[in-house]
């Protein structure tokens, strides 16, 4: 993966900013510099992922192109790094049917098994980081926040925060949580209550988001539900 020291912010202008970097508009794409109080470590930590990714082709297509990254004078750890610009919607967005929000979602589920399989887990799973593209195709956003199997989020989601403090773990199942929340926020309120029929585990998962050691992160709503015919 190619590596600069030095790039132009000089016309750059801000496209996003998180808890852990601001997204800039550059000639390049789009830069993601990472905020003064990200530890070296957690640097360090986002460049491993990083260019382990670069080493998987399969992977890819399911996250904007990493350009390059940009290190420090030193070299000694990484500033951020830039990517392809991100063209796409939000999976909550009217500009999707409910069949198409469907399909993106059962497409999610398989990318994410797909890094699964390299013990790489995506938890930070919400509106802002699920791009749909052209093709209708699901694309994940802030990919350096992928972690391997048993590391420790950088910048942990409300919700996981919760989850853990009951007793729950960093693994499949809080992954499961986190795509359920998202499955759920990707509709209308009248769409789930009106638009679905739910199996009886659906019904539980609807009714038990509150608990965190249940069907909610056990099963997924999307196995649950069924279209209804009208």
């Amino acid at each position: 993966m190619e590596r600069k020291k030095f790039i132009s912010t000089t016309d750059a202008w801000n496209w996003d900013h998180g808890s852990e970097g601001k997204i800039l508009v550059i000639k390049d794409g789009l830069y993601k510099r990472f905020n003064f109080n990200l530890s070296i470590a957690q640097r360090k930590r986002k460049e491993e992922i990083l260019l382990f990714l670069d080493k998987i082709n399969e992977l890819k297509k399911y996250y904007p192109e990493i350009r390059y990254l940009v290190d420090s004078i030193l070299s000694l750890y990484i500033k951020g790094y830039v990517m392809q610009p991100i063209i796409g919607g939000s999976l909550n967005s009217d500009c999707y049917d409910i069949d198409e929000k469907l399909n993106a979602l059962f497409q999610l589920k398989k990318i994410l098994s797909e890094f699964r399989k390299y013990d790489l887990y995506y938890f930070d799973i919400r509106r802002p980081n699920i791009k749909i593209n052209n093709a209708r195709n699901p694309i994940l956003l802030d990919i350096d926040g992928l972690i391997r199997k048993g590391e420790q989020m950088d910048a942990t989601p409300y919700y996981i925060k919760e989850y853990i403090r009951n007793g729950g773990k960093l693994d499949k199942h809080a992954q499961i949580l986190m795509f359920n929340r998202f499955t759920q926020m990707c509709f209308k309120y009248d769409e789930l209550r009106y638009d679905f029929e739910y199996d009886n585990e659906g019904k539980e998962i609807m009714t038990d988001y509150k608990r965190m050691d249940s069907a909610f992160d056990h099963e997924y709503l999307i196995d649950h539900i069924k279209r209804k015919i009208r």
